[in-house]
């Protein structure tokens, strides 16, 4: 069975509420203390108990992220503590997750919610535990699981459901005489591929001259339309290659009308994007640099009438 603490949402951001799940071997009505860390120095921050359930889990809670109580942005650990076991989960709370849900999700929506039906698991050596085709696994609709040979549906057949992994653990072995297939709806993208590419166009932004060095916390917020469409650039062009293999091809029903769309879509984002990125360093958007050092002297006192005509200098 899971025996671990899952924080579904790895990158989050002030007054969002982070989802967390703990995978627990215990029975029910038995009390589980939760902290909340700085991972840089350890300091606990906040902290609740909460009693497992009937299956000795605590599932479906979320924890509201307060600037009061976590006080700045960066990288946290959700702890959970019992019988003096301890499992940990890190989260990070970062503008990313504001651009994730309010600028990128929406517009790669159908591909984070593609459902798949009669996908047959591969078991284990006891089968208890079988592997789907596809992994990160949505949460809503909860999957169903069926056996073939009848084609029922059967809700009381799993003790624990890895979302992450697209796998299923079963109370009881499951027949050797049958198979078990499974509803389920899978996000293309992960989290953390959409937060690695947001970095990635973040680099790009601040490589373009003046070079700067701003992180996604104190980017200037006119540029969130230049990173959501460089994103959304790079995942489509990486969601176009995968749709030329068989194995998400068979997903849809016309996969080569989707290859044509979504080529559609990345010449759409990528001229935007080039447009938008061209504009990223125009002065109204970035402070400008300060002359810190001359590199000629002049016989007559530089104020700041005279200044364009007597100063070279060296530009931050």
């Amino acid at each position: 069975m899971l025996n671990e603490l899952q924080v579904i949402d790895e990158n989050i951001w002030w007054g969002q509420k982070l989802s967390y799940d703990l995978y627990t071997t215990l029975t029910s009505s038995e009390e589980v203390t939760f902290e909340v860390v700085r991972k840089s120095d350890s300091t606990i921050l906040d902290s609740w108990k909460l009693n497992t359930d009937s299956n000795g889990d605590i599932l479906g809670n979320t924890y509201e992220i307060n600037k009061t109580k976590l006080q700045s942005e960066g990288i946290f650990t959700l702890k959970a503590s019992y019988n003096s076991v301890e499992y940990t989960d890190d989260f990070t709370v970062a503008y990313t997750a504001y651009l994730i849900d309010y600028y990128i999700y929406s517009q790669i929506r159908e591909f984070m919610e593609i459902p798949v039906y009669n996908d047959v698991g591969i078991p284990n050596f006891n089968r208890k535990e079988f592997v789907f085709a596809y992994q990160n696994w949505i949460r809503s609709p909860i999957p169903q699981f069926i056996y073939q040979s009848s084609d029922t549906v059967n809700t009381s057949l799993a003790k624990d459901i890895d979302y992450s992994n697209g796998r299923i653990l079963l109370l009881n072995a499951f027949p050797d005489t049958d198979e078990l297939e499974s509803n389920y709806s899978f996000a293309f993208f992960t989290e953390i591929d959409i937060a690695n590419t947001i970095e990635l166009v973040l680099n790009e932004l601040n490589m373009q001259k003046p070079a700067t060095d701003y992180t996604i916390n104190t980017a200037p917020r006119e540029w969130d339309n230049a990173i959501a469409n460089g994103v959304l650039y790079y995942l489509l062009r990486r969601l176009y290659l995968a749709l030329s293999l068989r194995n998400y091809a068979v997903i849809f029903e016309n996969p080569s009308e989707i290859r044509n769309s979504v080529y559609n879509l990345i010449t759409g984002y990528q001229t935007t994007f080039s447009e938008t990125k061209k504009m990223s360093k125009r002065r109204g958007f970035i402070a400008p640099r300060a002359i810190v050092s001359g590199t000629e002297l002049v016989p007559h006192k530089v104020d700041a009438t005279n200044w364009r005509v007597y100063t070279r200098g060296r530009m931050l």
